[in-house]
């Protein structure tokens, strides 16, 4: 989705994202994650798993249990990254899915799968200040029309993605920043091309150093596990 797991959501069928990654000053932070699918998109996706013998788990995120969810991640705690909380509830008929997860640097988190396959950076400019780089690889995201049965999953699709910097941001690829945080918004209500861009977004942000001594620097490319 800055692409944290957006690109796997996409896939999965969620059709409402609300992501909000918080970095530290020491290089640590928190992502906040929530996602969904209205109840009636979900008995349709429930249904072609069925048809197809896919696993409704593969199908729709929020068919697995908070408990599996939670095995899952302790495959992550060696990386530092953790699973804090996770909750499931069903509003106005959407099945909602939230989890907080923390992580002791951007290195590790971005070795998960929850930064989909997307190469990653955080480095130190010369002139003191930090750029945060997450861009997506061509050959993770084919060009590919989707089928009648993606686009009427995506119906509705509507995707809010946010960072929050420990120094305020001098400029970035995002429609518009104020103080410390930056926020992509992916409405197909309001762009035809909402998902396309949403999978294809280049996640670019310079924020201040000053007063910032710690935060490790690191590269991700898109081959690294």
């Amino acid at each position: 989705m800055g692409a944290v797991l957006l690109a796997g959501l996409l896939l999965a069928g969620c059709v409402k994202v609300d992501q909000t990654l918080t970095l530290e000053a020491d290089g640590s932070g928190v992502v906040q994650l929530a996602f969904g699918v209205s109840e009636q998109t979900a008995a349709q996706m429930d249904n072609l798993a069925r048809e197809t013998g896919i696993e409704s788990e593969q199908a729709f995120p929020s068919a697995s249990s908070e408990e599996d969810i939670r095995q899952d991640f302790k495959e992550y705690e060696p990386l530092g990254v953790s699973l804090e909380s996770v909750q499931t509830e069903t509003i106005d008929g959407w099945k909602y899915r939230r989890l907080k997860i923390r992580f002791a640097s951007l290195e590790g988190l971005a070795q998960t799968p929850l930064m989909s396959e997307r190469p990653m950076s955080l480095r130190r400019l010369p002139d003191g200040n930090y750029e945060l780089l997450q861009a997506v690889s061509e050959q993770v995201l084919p060009e590919t029309a989707p089928d009648a049965n993606a686009q009427d999953f995506m119906k509705g699709f509507h995707a809010v993605l946010r960072f929050r910097m420990p120094g305020t941001i001098l400029e970035s690829s995002a429609p518009e920043h104020s103080g410390n945080e930056a926020s992509w918004v992916f409405d197909l209500a309001q762009d035809p091309d909402a998902i396309k861009k949403a999978e294809k977004a280049t996640i670019r942000i310079v924020f201040s150093g000053k007063g910032l001594n710690n935060i490790p620097e690191f590269q991700k490319t898109s081959t690294d596990r």
